[in-house]
């Protein structure tokens, strides 16, 4: 598989709500913090359950999130998942699995820190995020 550039990875990030308002300098800063991975379609890439330390962002492919084995959603490019472990590394609320191959660029905590330092607007974007993310959780059936 090809290698993403620098300006790939850059703008495959822009195409994400979550940064979308952040300056080409801000986004350049984050694709350099980011890990590219590829998986064959069956890969579990989170576990309902298990302690989160890292997001990530679909950049091509598709997957299946599963909440206590019901589908919940399908995921494809430009979707985040695992957002919420960046800020407190709890639990997985659902498991994800790829349902075709999938690329992704992941970012751990120690890295999203990085980013937070150096771009303050993420953090804020991040947090609105979780707490939509927290809502719609607490208001879905499980």
């Amino acid at each position: 598989m090809a290698r993403l550039r620098k300006t790939d990875k850059t703008n495959a990030l822009k195409q994400i709500g979550l940064f979308a308002d952040l300056s080409q300098r801000e986004l350049g800063f984050l694709a350099s913090q980011v890990t590219e991975l590829a998986f064959p379609e069956g890969t579990v890439l989170v576990t309902q359950g298990e302690r989160g330390r890292e997001a990530m962002v679909i950049v091509s492919g598709t997957a299946v999130v599963r909440r206590n084995n019901r589908k919940i959603a399908e995921l494809g490019s430009g979707d985040v998942v695992g957002e919420m472990s960046l800020i407190n590394q709890a639990p997985r609320n659902a498991t994800v699995t790829a349902t075709s191959p999938v690329t992704v660029l992941l970012m751990d905590a120690r890295e999203f820190s990085s980013v937070v330092e150096a771009n303050p607007s993420v953090a804020v974007k991040v947090l609105k995020t979780v707490a939509a993310r927290l809502a719609e959780n607490e208001s879905s059936p499980v």
